[in-house]
């Protein structure tokens, strides 16, 4: 009989892949108190995995982050499964993290959705297909939800769900619920190659070797003007709030000043930023940019803004 599915009913979770995410996924929920059962064809891959599971948790406790009793008792939610049919029986959220290749997702989706029951969520943690392509082949797209997650995904808070050209907005809701339970900071996206971090942080990469190979700056330079700038400030501002803070109209002088000197479209200035620049929404000293602000409030919004760096700007120099 079909049944909706609701965070409350979520007990027992499959992982289908036990490589580097499929073990940091799994260590996340049984972190969490939920069963989890594990498959991997590659089963040379099962012992490893539940070694490094286990030294992690210990790191954990280590660290006051988890106690004894607590790590103890998530060893022994881990279940190994011997066939995929066995790993998703009585489970009501599957996560696939098989290795990032379209055509074995698409086989394993295929998979799931015959032998899962119908009211079961598919995940796919995937960091650049589709979600729509890799259940192109199964007949319940409402089920089926991408949900990227980042390495080392016990300790990363960002979870990308990304929804489908099927995906109901109930399976959005419960997949962002059960993530959120979990401690994590999940995020709702549309269904694009690269979703949205990936996307950002992969023209930052690309724009580093691009200056590595131009000889402009040694490889351990280039990092550390990243790691001791905005790379520092990024927890406590993203790009958008850091571009409404510097001014609209002082990011849309840069870019044109960069596309003009260097000859690269990728510093053509984006027609959301002319147009924001246009309508004299600046950021905080006009009042609105990307985000809405209260003259009365800016002064707070700065100090706030400044404690938190100094705060991150300690913790990271005990580290060095």
């Amino acid at each position: 009989m079909y049944r909706d599915a609701t965070l409350s009913n979520i007990k027992k979770i499959a992982v289908i892949g036990f490589g580097t995410m499929g073990q940091g996924i799994a260590q996340t929920f049984i972190q969490s108190a939920y069963d989890v059962k594990i498959f991997d064809l590659r089963t040379d891959q099962i012992q490893p995995g539940l070694k490094a599971i286990k030294m992690r948790l210990k790191t954990l406790v280590r660290h006051n982050i988890l106690s004894e009793h607590d790590a103890s008792m998530a060893t022994r939610r881990i279940e190994i499964a011997s066939t995929i049919e066995d790993a998703v029986r009585g489970t009501q959220f599957v996560e696939e993290a098989v290795p990032e290749n379209l055509a074995l997702k698409k086989k394993i989706f295929k998979k799931l959705d015959q032998l899962c029951e119908r009211e079961v969520i598919l995940a796919s943690n995937s960091s650049s297909f589709r979600i729509s392509e890799i259940a192109s082949r199964i007949k319940r797209g409402e089920r089926c939800v991408g949900t990227h997650w980042f390495n080392p995904a016990y300790i990363v808070p960002l979870v990308e769900v990304v929804r489908g050209s099927d995906t109901s907005d109930m399976t959005v809701n419960v997949t962002k619920c059960l993530l959120a339970k979990l401690g994590k900071s999940p995020i709702v996206c549309k269904d694009s190659p690269g979703f949205v971090a990936n996307r950002i942080q992969h023209v930052m990469n690309n724009e580093a070797m691009l200056i590595l190979q131009e000889g402009l700056a040694s490889a351990d330079d280039i990092d550390t003007a990243v790691k001791m700038s905005f790379g520092l400030r990024l927890p406590v501002m993203g790009p958008l709030q850091t571009l409404d803070s510097s001014g609209l109209d002082v990011a849309l002088g840069i870019r044109k000043y960069l596309h003009r000197k260097l000859h690269s479209a990728r510093f053509k200035p984006p027609k959301v930023l002319l147009e924001k620049v246009r309508l004299g929404q600046l950021g905080l000293k006009s009042g609105k940019g990307f985000y809405n602000y209260e003259k009365s409030q800016t002064e707070k919004i700065i100090r706030k803004r400044d404690e938190k760096l100094m705060e991150l700007f300690q913790t990271v120099a005990q580290l060095e």
